[in-house]
């Protein structure tokens, strides 16, 4: 049966000699200033209104991943031509650096490095990995004048293999750095927005059990009540009895930053290391804390994480 980890990855990211002035009887001094715990809370927490950001968040947190990244620079890359930019290419990775204007009409200006990986073996975990890697730093427009920016590395990747008695598909996405585009094409999508997340997402589908599997680490940035959120490792399953109990509750712990710019941490009931969890428990919710003290409960449907049939992307 599927564990809580069925797979560990790892991937990259002089002085002055001027004169003093003069002292006068008219100088003024400098007021005191008093630290206090409030100035730095920023104000105090509206937590039903950061439930129903947080449930936002979980509902589009899948769709931030490295597809819009890569479909914006191959379509950007389309309008290219044997000088511009000039390629180099070695052992499969592809290179160029450029100031130029394609015969296309389509502009780029810095340098990219791109790769594609076809049945390889990425993570030592044994299994067949097709993946798309870009990364570099450019401003690119399209012939008709849409723009695009590179500012990071995109990568994305997906198997297929056999776990136990069913087979398994597996995903994995990691963006790191800044990105934007205007092309309509990919106006719906996270990088319609200039973003700089630096977000990994592994998902895996158990198809004979009918169990989904999604686990988040990393940072990205948010608008609105929340406006920043972080976590090193949470991650969700499908509710299946024996493996996972909770249908709409993460595993792991949340940091997120208001709109005052306090951070607090959202600790779920679900033990990460044995899924164990309280009779009772499993409902959702999580407690808030600031500085380690408490703040109250907030309670978020994380359940859209691992809503998905062919493909969570």
């Amino acid at each position: 049966m599927p564990r809580a980890y069925p797979l560990a990855l790892a991937v990259l990211l002089g002085g002055c000699d001027g004169e003093q002035p003069e002292s006068t009887d008219d100088a003024v001094a400098p007021t005191e200033y008093t630290y206090t715990p409030e100035a730095e809370a920023g104000g105090e927490l509206d937590l039903d209104a950061a439930g129903v950001a947080l449930d936002e968040m979980f509902a589009s947190l899948r769709q931030m991943n490295a597809a819009p990244t890569i479909d914006g620079y191959d379509r950007l890359m389309a309008g290219s031509d044997t000088y511009c930019p000039t390629y180099y290419e070695q052992d499969g990775n592809t290179f160029w650096y450029a100031t130029c204007t394609a015969d296309s009409g389509a502009t780029y200006d810095g340098y990219s490095f791109s790769y594609i990986y076809e049945d390889t073996d990425l993570f030592g975990d044994g299994n067949d990995w097709d993946a798309e890697v870009i990364s570099g730093s450019a401003d690119m427009s399209s012939p008709d004048g849409y723009r695009y920016h590179l500012g990071g590395t995109a990568y994305l990747a997906e198997a297929s293999t056999v776990d136990g008695d069913s087979a398994v598909d597996l995903w994995y996405s990691s963006v790191a750095g800044a990105f934007y585009t205007d092309d309509p094409a990919l106006s719906e999508t996270w990088i319609a927005a200039p973003s700089s997340p630096t977000l990994s997402i592994y998902a895996a589908s158990y198809i004979d059990y009918g169990l989904n599997l999604v686990f988040i680490s990393g940072s990205a940035a948010l608008s609105g009540e929340i406006t920043a959120v972080s976590t090193d490792s949470l991650f969700i399953y499908t509710a299946v009895a024996g493996v996972y109990p909770c249908a709409e509750e993460p595993a792991g712990t949340l940091a997120f930053r208001d709109a005052h710019g306090a951070w607090y941490e959202l600790t779920f009931d679900i033990d990460p290391d044995t899924l164990a969890v309280d009779d009772g428990a499993c409902d959702g919710c999580g407690m808030v804390t600031h500085d380690g003290a408490v703040i109250g409960e907030i309670c978020i449907d994380a359940s859209t994480l691992v809503d998905w049939e062919s493909t969570p992307w």
